[in-house]
């Protein structure tokens, strides 16, 4: 019998180990000597030739696909139960330092003290509730240095940009499915919806080769890249002239900023740096309770309890905020700072003044502030900005439909209805009929 030639781009055969395949009674057949030779095998059909370890190592197998997805999805369950049980053990706690405080207090009759920790903890609660509310937007916008540009997230996965563009840094239009931008010092970062991240820009030190990034849960720009992963740890990529790409070690982190030094909130509400720190801006050792970061040329630690930490430079002033109160958001910017309150006013301390702002759920900064409104208009920062519509967080229900067309893609299915291909250059779904 002569072996039939397949096309190996003819996805009704992209399952075959070699060039030629012999078809007997709809069986599929190797004519591979090394297979065979491997196998023991004159004639292996499908289901025993993807137990080749020859083709396992050098073709995409789809019984792997599935094994690994599997084995993704039990992790991905395993780590949102121990991150469950974390946030659990943290209440349990909180609760109970509560609680005894409110022993102590009665065992003495001291019926102010109960007042004041009943309030406090009142209080504390209230400004949780609001984070959480506004988390999502605080990666929908994003200013870029020494050349200003500004890159803002629409509601839909695509994102815009406007300002300076000397290397490229806001060609992002036929950017989508993204669900976090950062603006670094000319180049711009997405994180996509399943995970891996793309860059556009400046990129002679390597800040934009994040090609093989995975599992990608957040994104920090500045001179350099950093990446937080799903288990917690952190990769970094570009500017490395003060060790702020030395993150290979951490482990348990929740959140990233980055300048010219690398911060990294650790689970614990505690903080660790790496990176320039002539002007002390990585002095965050005594640092406790944090609940958000931000880095420039000074380090800003929001803690749980609405007030704010700051270390660094403070040649403008930029790190006296040890008076803010209420705070649910933080921004930090080239010798100055951004609170974002709790009625959704903002703040700020340096050199810079802001008043009349209203209605904010982000706050972003760099040369200059920039807040993101409720109703996704942008305000502050350059005129390209004003005429911004629909700026804000992606939905959770189009995210996760963003995820399983990524997936459908990967295993070569149409990202519609995840149906089989066919045709050789026009991938036509056999199912729903749709071009891919």
């Amino acid at each position: 019998m002569n072996p039939t030639k397949f096309n190996r781009l003819d996805t009704a055969y992209n399952d075959t180990c070699c060039d030629y395949l012999v078809v007997t009674n709809n069986v599929g057949m190797m004519n591979c000597e090394k297979h065979r030779e491997s196998m023991g095998l004159m004639n292996s059909p499908n289901k025993e030739f993807h137990d080749c370890k020859i083709y396992k190592q050098a073709h995409y197998c789809s019984f792997d696909v599935k094994k690994a997805e599997k084995e993704k999805a039990e992790r991905e369950k395993n780590a949102a139960i121990e991150k469950k049980r974390e946030d659990d053990e943290k209440r349990r706690h909180a609760e109970k330092q509560r609680e005894e405080n409110l022993r102590r207090a009665a065992a003495y009759g001291d019926q102010k003290a109960m007042d004041i920790i009943a309030a406090r903890d009142e209080a504390a609660k209230h400004l949780s509730e609001i984070r959480e509310r506004i988390v999502r937007y605080r990666v929908c916008v994003s200013i870029g240095g020494i050349f200003p540009f500004v890159v803002g997230l629409k509601t839909d996965g695509t994102v815009v940009a406007t300002g300076k563009n000397d290397n490229g840094q806001c060609n992002v239009g036929d950017w989508c499915d993204i669900v976090a931008v950062a603006a670094g010092y000319c180049h711009t970062v997405g994180l996509k919806a399943d995970g891996t991240v793309v860059a556009v820009g400046y990129n002679e030190d390597g800040r934009c080769d994040v090609g093989d990034w995975k599992d990608i849960v957040a994104i920090a720009a500045a001179w350099h890249t950093v990446g937080l992963k799903a288990n917690g740890t952190v990769v970094a990529t570009g500017s490395n002239k003060y060790g702020q790409c030395n993150v290979s070690a951490w482990h348990n982190i929740v959140a990233v900023a980055a300048y010219q030094h690398t911060v990294g909130l650790r689970t614990d509400g505690t903080i660790v740096t790496v990176g320039y720190n002539e002007d002390g801006r990585c002095g965050v050792s005594g640092w406790h309770d944090i609940v958000a970061v931000a880095a420039c040329d000074h380090t800003i630690g929001l803690k749980a309890d609405g007030t704010v930490v700051a270390v660094g430079d403070n040649d403008k002033g930029q790190c006296n905020v040890s008076s803010w109160r209420d705070i649910v958001a933080i921004a930090a910017g080239s010798h100055h700072t951004v609170g974002l309150k709790a009625d959704g006013t903002v703040i700020t301390v340096g050199n810079t003044n802001i008043s009349g702002w209203c209605d904010i759920v982000a706050v972003v900064a760099c040369d200059h502030p920039i807040g993101l409104k409720t109703d996704g208009t942008v305000v502050g920062g350059s005129n390209g900005v004003n005429g911004w519509r629909d700026i804000g967080p992606v939905s959770e229900e189009q995210v996760l439909e963003w995820k399983q067309s990524l997936r459908w893609q990967a295993q070569g299915l149409c990202k519609f209805c995840g149906g089989k291909l066919g045709g050789l250059f026009i991938r036509k779904c056999k199912s729903c009929g749709k071009k891919n």
